[in-house]
């Protein structure tokens, strides 16, 4: 869409021929059958026109499209979201995106459930486990109650509303896999720096059948819903903010997945 939008009269054959490349290859990408790779579009480039400003822009859709690596990905997208086009239009993903890749916006969110809580960025300082710099914490706070995550209430008390956060897209899943990546190193700082009363960290390896795997994981949907429910209405006892991570994931590759991919002598 990007390529059609920014050159009225475009002809998709004609480009092709020009960058030597397939003739269905352009339509294909503009109807989302194909992704726009970086070889393409260093073919494609001296065609296009673009001023510096779009040529940059393009070149990080194509990085967040095609990089194996979800640290490319985070880059690529965080350097999209300076270009006003691009939050004009996104504002929505921009939003989701903030709010989960700074595991501190979540907790100060649930912090507000608790006794005494202040709309104080010092106070929340003191409250967390692990340091963040009282600047972010203020962002965070501006941020929060902006966007209606938390509400200061006429008397000055904060709470926390039901809050819709569409969970759609490719920019949805980029964010949440930061957030459970910030969340793992969280628990794994807990080790050292939380007592083992007040933490649960277990774990269990075995091998598995597909069937199994599949029970295991409803095993564990099932017990994070009763988690949840635990939550349900909140009570005047709760004294602190905790995150449950529950991961399942593989060791080794499957053996047909080792044998496919396994070379030959």
């Amino acid at each position: 869409a990007y390529l059609k939008a920014s050159q009225s009269g475009l002809s998709l054959r004609s480009l092709a021929v020009q960058a030597k490349l397939s003739s269905g290859y352009l339509p294909m990408v503009l109807s989302g059958q194909r992704i726009l790779s970086d070889k393409a579009l260093k073919k494609l480039s001296p065609f296009l026109r673009l001023n510096p400003q779009e040529k940059s822009y393009l070149n990080y859709l194509v990085q967040l499209g095609t990089s194996d690596s979800q640290e490319e990905k985070l880059s690529a997208l965080e350097h999209m979201e300076k270009f006003k086009k691009y939050r004009d239009a996104n504002t929505r993903e921009i939003e989701v995106h903030r709010y989960l890749t700074r595991w501190y916006y979540v907790a100060i969110r649930e912090m507000a459930a608790l006794p005494g809580f202040k709309n104080d960025p010092a106070w929340i300082q003191r409250k967390l486990k692990t340091p963040v710099p009282a600047s972010e914490i203020k962002a965070a706070l501006d941020f929060l109650i902006s966007k209606d995550y938390l509400k200061v209430q006429p008397d000055g008390t904060v709470a926390n509303p039901e809050r819709q956060i569409d969970c759609v897209g490719g920019v949805y899943r980029l964010a949440l896999g930061k957030f459970h990546h910030e969340m793992l190193s969280l628990a794994s700082d807990s080790i050292e720096n939380t007592r083992s009363a007040e933490r649960s960290i277990q774990g269990h390896t075995f091998a598995v059948s597909p069937g199994n795997f599949d029970q295991a994981r409803r095993i564990l949907d099932e017990a994070i819903e009763k988690i949840k429910r635990l939550s349900e209405p909140v009570t005047p006892e709760v004294s602190a903010v905790y995150h449950v991570e529950v991961a399942l994931f593989p060791l080794t590759q499957a053996n047909n997945t080792a044998d496919s991919t396994r070379k030959k002598p």
